[in-house]
């Protein structure tokens, strides 16, 4: 039997035991503010909770869900705080596209991939941690046009797609994790306030021409600076080797 537990009218506590009947559980109280469900949801639960305008909290940390598909809170504008369910492998794109408010989001260890365009828009994000998850690939347009000013990156992250990061204004230091062999076109292009470029790589990865398009006066940090001397588009980067001093090279302008 499904259990609502009310704490009050904006507060709901839910265990969905049929998908699809979310809605049905909740009934009318359409001004709930902050949802937590247990169980498992459906496509048609997750276009029930896009359609309650004032929620500001999810949480579904304890569903059973291993897969969320595409356009899981897309737009929803008044959405503050998500919190993925733990047992969480795979999230369909654009999963918070156009959450304007959204400022907080929990991944799941078990995470493989941060989806296509899954925060695209968000101009509230701030900080991201993904570095405990298991993820692999940042998607195309992943965080694209967001506020993000940091992010802790995962240890098996292996690409970086194309417009992964692209017009992030705000991001201040990225840190490319050792085994990524891959950045994508316009990666990181038009960050004008990224100022630290770390690569962990012992080789350069294979980067698009284009991947740091737009950004002026940023610190490449790297082991291995002979590598790079010779190695497109790094060996493109205006680097200053008067300032060398360890493993840090500078450049002017890209």
């Amino acid at each position: 039997m499904a259990v609502v537990t009310v704490a009050t009218a904006q507060n709901l506590k839910i265990n969905v035991t049929m998908p699809g009947t979310l809605s049905a559980l909740v009934g009318d109280q359409y001004n709930v503010e902050k949802l937590v469900l247990s169980g498992t949801l459906n496509d048609n639960d997750l276009r029930f909770i896009r359609s309650l305008g004032n929620l500001k909290e999810v949480n579904l940390r304890k569903l059973k869900n291993t897969t969320l598909g595409d356009s899981a809170f897309y737009g929803m504008k008044s959405l503050e705080k998500a919190w993925l369910p733990k047992r969480l492998v795979v999230l369909g794109r654009s999963a918070f596209e156009g959450c304007v408010k959204l400022s907080a989001i929990e991944f799941p260890q078990q995470l493989q991939a941060v989806p296509e365009y899954m925060l695209k828009d968000c101009p509230s994000i701030d900080k991201l941690f993904i570095h405990n998850t298991h993820v692999r690939r940042i998607g195309k347009g992943a965080f694209m046009n967001s506020s993000l000013r940091l992010i802790g990156m995962p240890s098996e992250l292996r690409t970086i797609e194309s417009m992964a990061f692209a017009n992030c204004s705000r991001l201040e230091v990225i840190r490319v994790p050792q085994w990524v062999t891959e950045i994508g076109s316009l990666a990181f292009a038009n960050c004008r306030m990224l100022r630290s470029i770390i690569v962990d790589t012992e080789n350069p990865p294979i980067c698009a021409l284009d991947a740091f398009k737009g950004l002026d006066k940023c610190t490449l940090n790297v082991h291995h600076p002979e590598l790079y001397r010779d190695r497109m588009p790094w060996n493109k980067i205006d680097l200053s080797y008067e300032e060398y001093n360890g493993s840090e090279l500078r450049t002017n302008k890209h």
